[in-house]
């Protein structure tokens, strides 16, 4: 149910891929490669959806990979509800709204960048424990549009934050202390990137 409402709210039948699979998310498969490999950073991320086995449930959808899927509308304010979630990329769409306020409580990974996605409002105040990724990057053409400053939990709530992505967002005010030590080390180019928001009170030495 999860599944066909995200697949109902983002325009599924026009999709690039898997437009016919609303009733069938484990067959979605965007001929990129195993969209089950293992792995959390952008690089590791394969078109399709992955059902893995679940303890206690069977099988549950843990990746969902719809980059550049031409999926237009707003994403349901419950995705919270894909229990088993690890990664959720959505990259390169024609998404509007806002992103929903709760994640899947087991989100790795969550990709909603993208110089085509249009998103507003403010960013989730309450994060997954174990989110390493999280990337709202508006790129140098979407600009999407969040409210004023990132939220002041999050020093508390990105306890395994690894890479955040920030760009041409319209944030300002401080940032946070998101443990940017440990994100310099994550074996990336840039692993904090804020280029494009207002200047933060407080920026990782890194990125100067």
């Amino acid at each position: 149910m999860a599944w066909q409402e995200l697949f109902d709210a983002t325009g599924g039948e026009n999709w690039t891929q898997c437009s016919k699979l609303r009733d069938d998310p484990c067959a979605c498969d965007g001929g990129e490669g195993d969209v089950c490999t293992p792995g959390l950073g952008q690089h590791d991320m394969r078109y399709g959806v992955c059902c893995d086995a679940v303890a206690d449930v069977g099988r549950g959808i843990t990746r969902i990979v719809l980059h550049g899927a031409n999926m237009t509308g707003e994403l349901p304010d419950d995705l919270d509800r894909f229990s088993e979630l690890v990664v959720f990329d959505v990259d390169h769409n024609r998404l509007t709204g806002k992103i929903p306020q709760k994640l899947p409580a087991r989100l790795g990974a969550f990709y909603v960048g993208g110089y085509t996605n249009r998103l507003t409002g403010p960013l989730p105040a309450e994060l997954p424990s174990e989110l390493a990724y999280f990337d709202v990057d508006g790129q140098t053409y979407g600009h999407s549009s969040f409210d004023k400053s990132v939220p002041a939990a999050w020093a508390t709530g990105f306890a395994e934050l690894l890479d955040l992505k920030l760009k041409y967002t319209g944030l300002t005010g401080p940032l946070p202390d998101l443990n940017f030590s440990r994100m310099a080390d994550c074996g990336m180019k840039r692993c904090c990137e804020t280029a494009g928001a207002a200047r933060a009170s407080r920026v990782p030495t890194f990125l100067s």
